[in-house]
């Protein structure tokens, strides 16, 4: 039996070994590293499946595989925030310069994604050596952070700002009801269409030259834009004397207005509550005029704590102006 189990072996290895790898043939420690290989193999397995299984809504599905080195993710960057920086409808075009910069933070989002699956996922490395991981984060990740995320973000802020001074004084707002931008985009988009057509045919295919053409096009659909000679001095806000100007005539119609609001809250309930004195004509008086104090101090107001305390300087004041009132009658 035994010569004629080896000489089986010797004909057909394979077989020999599946014959050994029998349970009856097996020692016990073999069955149990044969059944943890099993069982741990069965875990990679279901793992895969899993991951195959992920919805079209993560993150990887929108956003491309960021850390794969493809293409995807420029790819949805465009069609997700295309609109947002290119806007053409039957009246006007706009160029929104701040949504580029949105666009910035996201990638530099996605570079510090990078390092941080590096540095869970990546071996450990001899640290005197000058080109490993630690060398790496020690520059480029505090580069990432201290100089180009942080300054970005500092930047973002002052560009949200700007939304104040209203889309035809923003200065990240290119559009063509302005006559300046017009001229202005009109003029850059003809020079990188002779720019374009000037490369080979290979490179050309990468450009969508036909919509270049649309867009240039559709001004003639805008309309003419009539010049007025002060539009010359808006740039940016203005000239430092017209900005001066606007500047200290909005500070008095502030005051103004905030004379005449203040004095209708004092004036008009006293008034009210001396010519008709009565319990109800005064509660109602009060009770209406402090709330709507306290709405018109949240409307102008930013801190929360002034607001409070405005109120209940208000409140105060009538509440002395009923007392006396009350005493005397």
């Amino acid at each position: 039996m035994m010569t004629l189990k080896t000489r089986r072996e010797q004909e057909d290895p394979e077989q020999g070994r599946h014959e050994t790898n029998t349970p009856g043939s097996q020692k016990p420690k073999d069955r149990t590293f044969i059944s943890l290989f099993r069982y741990f193999a069965d875990k990679v397995d279901i793992g895969e499946k899993r991951d195959a299984r992920l919805p079209n809504t993560s993150y990887a599905f929108r956003f491309g595989r960021p850390v794969m080195g493809d293409n995807r993710f420029e790819a949805h960057l465009r069609k997700l925030h295309q609109e947002t920086v290119f806007g053409i409808d039957d009246s006007s075009m706009v160029i929104n310069l701040a949504s580029l910069h949105r666009i910035e933070l996201l990638k530099l989002q996605r570079q510090l994604l990078e390092e941080a699956l590096n540095f869970r996922y990546e071996k450990s490395v001899d640290i005197t050596s000058t080109s490993n991981t630690s060398h790496k984060y020690k520059f480029e990740l505090c580069y990432l952070l201290k100089h180009k995320l942080v300054q970005a973000l500092r930047d973002w802020e002052n560009i949200k700002a700007c939304v104040a001074q209203g889309i035809m004084n923003d200065p990240f707002i290119l559009t063509t009801t302005r006559l300046r931008d017009s001229n202005l985009i009109k003029e850059e988009m003809e020079k990188y269409l002779e720019k374009i057509t000037s490369m080979s045919d290979d490179k050309q295919d990468d450009y969508r030259i036909s919509q270049i053409e649309e867009d240039i096009q559709s001004f003639g659909m805008f309309g003419t834009i009539s010049h007025d000679k002060a539009e010359a001095y808006t740039l940016f806000g203005g000239s430092r004397t017209e900005m001066n100007r606007k500047i200290k005539l909005e500070n008095f119609l502030q005051r103004l207005t905030m004379a005449g609001v203040g004095g209708t809250f004092l004036i008009g309930p006293m008034l009210i509550m001396v010519l008709k004195k009565t319990l109800l004509t005064t509660l109602l008086t009060t009770s209406i005029c402090v709330v709507a104090f306290g709405f018109t101090l949240a409307v102008y107001l930013d801190n929360p704590f002034n607001v409070l305390s405005g109120t209940a300087a208000y409140a105060a004041v009538l509440v002395v102006f009923v007392g006396t009132s009350s005493s005397n009658s």
